[in-house]
């Protein structure tokens, strides 16, 4: 038996990415409204919950049905489940927390605001249930705070370590692994307001709601704000150490992503196409020479070993190297990349 509080915020959490509404609509300065409420963080993610549900599914898995069948599937049986309907979740911000550890490895502590057509008093009353009355309460000011601690080996017969997670070498599967580490200990959530939900570990909870609370700084708001009408947006500074989270052989390599003092993008998708956007920002001008060299050689390398080969994914492939657009203008690199959708249909149809 894992962790159900745990389960249950982050099954909630994931589906409402994909969550959408047809009677609300949300727009570029909501979802600025809120990442401006987050604490301080060094990364800012923000998801139109609506328009990933509305236009980016529907449209990125157009040639996989069965897929986004699935997906569906998943919310409804949340919601049969713990009463919780994911669809109702309209807006996402993030705000991550880096630490650096004795044993020079980067951690990553959230804190999750969802806005959405929900009452927060009775979400939070819902996880209550769930829980079977283990949590905690505490007072900041006239806020009640809800904090939700892992069983132990004991009480559940095995132990909240097994939770899964992606598998640990991709690069995704770290950064989740990193996010979800803390929050799989302990998990503390009030209601900002009627209808928005407040999440993290109790630290970040505490920062965010107590009598010397912070706030994320303007700067890193602008950098998370690049495209506001984007599906996702994401911007901050990276902490030294990020090169650990990429599946790398290479010293040097490490070493050019770690020169990376900024970090911002956006991922959008509209009119049959999807755009990615990523912007790198070095101290120096001669490490974002070295970096601009690095995906060059990269790109070069993609060609080589994608030319030639009749496989239709790896046309795609072939093709989104080759279309990728790299730029350098003093300690900036960008890389802008367009996919069409016949190619997505590609990538993601029924093999």
């Amino acid at each position: 038996m894992k962790f159900k509080i745990v389960v249950f915020l982050t099954a909630a959490f994931v589906l409402g990415l994909f969550a959408f509404s047809f009677e609300t609509k949300t727009d570029a300065k909501t979802t600025a409204e809120l990442a401006a409420l987050l604490p301080s963080s060094e990364i800012v993610v923000t998801f139109d919950a609506q328009k990933t549900f509305n236009t980016a599914l529907p449209q990125i898995l157009s040639a996989n049905q069965e897929k986004l069948t699935e997906i569906n599937a998943h919310i409804d049986e949340i919601k049969t489940k713990i009463g919780i309907d994911a669809r109702q979740f309209e807006q996402i911000a993030v705000g991550i927390r880096t630490t650096q550890t004795a044993a020079q490895t980067t951690e990553l502590d959230p804190f999750i605001l969802a806005r959405g057509s929900f009452n927060s008093n009775q979400l939070i009353t819902t996880a209550k249930l769930f829980s079977k009355g283990k949590y905690t309460e505490e007072k900041i000011g006239n806020r009640t705070i809800y904090v939700f601690k892992a069983e132990t080996k004991a009480e559940t017969g095995t132990s909240s370590a097994n939770t899964t997670t992606p598998a640990k070498n991709s690069m995704m599967g770290k950064v989740l692994g990193s996010l979800l580490k803390n929050l799989s200990k302990e998990i503390a959530v009030t209601a900002y307001d009627d209808n928005t939900l407040a999440f993290g570990t109790a630290a970040r909870v505490r920062e965010a709601f107590g009598t010397k609370k912070s706030k994320v700084s303007a700067e890193i708001l602008a950098l998370a704000n690049k495209n506001p009408n984007a599906v996702l947006n994401f911007g901050g500074k990276m902490p030294k150490g990020m090169g650990a989270f990429l599946p790398l052989d290479n010293d040097e390599l490490g070493k050019t992503i770690d020169a990376i003092n900024q970090l911002s993008g956006s991922l959008d998708i509209a009119d049959g196409k999807t755009n990615l956007f990523v912007s790198a920002k070095t101290l120096k001008p001669e490490e974002a020479e070295q970096l601009y060299d690095t995906i060059d050689a990269l790109r070069s390398l993609g060609k080589m070993f994608l030319s030639g080969n009749k496989n239709a994914d790896k046309q795609v492939y072939a093709r989104m190297v080759e279309n990728a657009n790299v730029t350098r203008n003093g300690t900036l690199v960008s890389l802008n990349l367009e996919v069409s959708q016949s190619d997505i249909d590609v990538i993601v149809g029924k093999k």
